[in-house]
């Protein structure tokens, strides 16, 4: 059998998993070069914000200060995505690490569900497509995979890239200390519990984000 997939495949099974994981790596430190660029633009883009906000309240001054809060809002969008991306690489490489550890004492690489699936998650991703759809077909060579993953997107996994005006007012108002933006007050009615937790979640999202922003 092993002789079989090594003429199948082209190269014995232990050089095909490491080389899997070299394009993971590689992979991992291209998203580490982007969260890197993603840091300064996030940290230069508060800044031009605050420069601005100090200038006064004028409409031009609200109108420059709300389109980089955009662009801020969407690099921590992108922040988010590729940290994912990372995670789903790292988890991945971890999984090869059991195949190869299996192929040691078995002579054989294992199906696994769970590694159809990340690597399923990991095609949809724009930036890793293409490497993830070659690593697809190759492990699909090698017997991990009985078919080929669907490419496909779902709708749902598209980012829509949307701002909305009340998430711009509370982030202008956290940068420029209250200068410009506005947060909503504490309601004075009585609200149903699905309603404060959906707020709360919303509340904890934009700490975790900015909790993100200042670590890097």
């Amino acid at each position: 059998m092993e002789v079989l997939r090594r003429l199948f495949i082209g190269r014995p099974l232990q050089e095909q998993v490491r080389e899997w994981q070299r394009k993971l790596r590689s992979e991992c430190r291209n998203i580490d070069r982007q969260l890197s660029q993603l840091s300064i633009q996030e940290n230069k883009t508060k800044q031009s914000i605050k420069k601005y906000a100090s200038e006064g309240s004028s409409h031009t001054t609200q109108a420059s200060c709300r389109l980089l809060t955009k662009e801020l809002i969407r690099a921590k969008k992108q922040r988010s995505r590729l940290e994912y991306s990372k995670a789903l690489l790292n988890s991945l490489n971890m999984q090869l690490d059991e195949q190869l550890a299996t192929l040691k004492i078995a002579g054989i690489l294992q199906k696994s569900t769970i590694m159809i699936k990340d690597v399923n998650k990991l095609i949809r991703l724009p930036e890793l497509n293409e490497t993830m759809m070659a690593i697809s077909k190759e492990m699909m060579k090698a017997g991990i995979f009985e078919e080929m993953v669907s490419d496909a997107l779902d709708m749902e996994d598209l980012d829509q890239d949307t701002v909305e005006t009340k998430q711009i007012d509370q982030i202008l108002f956290e940068i420029t200390d209250g200068l410009l933006g506005s947060i909503e007050p504490a309601p004075t009615t009585q609200i149903n519990t699905v309603e404060e937790t959906d707020q709360e979640e919303t509340s904890l999202e934009h700490m975790r984000h900015r909790l993100k922003a200042l670590r890097n």
